[in-house]
């Protein structure tokens, strides 16, 4: 006999509807996702930010590539800050 590829990767998940729950972090559920930071220095992008808030009243933004320096806000060379 032989056995479908999606069947040989079948797998059984037992679940206890009876156990103890345990609190959930919603964090996501209050959060909107945005693109790096530094877009936000744009008016356009502050007041479709100001809508959204006023809208869903988010309470977190989530920003992709926070380590990237777009804007030019850590100098380089003779200028750099001493950490």
């Amino acid at each position: 006999m032989t056995v479908p590829v999606w069947a040989a990767d079948a797998r059984t998940i037992a679940i206890d509807a009876s156990a103890r729950t345990t609190p959930r972090d919603r964090m996501a559920e209050l959060s909107v996702g945005a693109d790096f930071p530094g877009t936000l220095q744009r008016e356009d992008s502050l007041a479709q930010l100001a809508t959204v808030q006023k809208e869903l009243r988010f309470r977190y933004i989530r920003f992709h590539n926070v380590f990237a320096d777009q804007p030019g806000r850590v100098p380089r060379g003779e200028r750099r800050a001493r950490l």
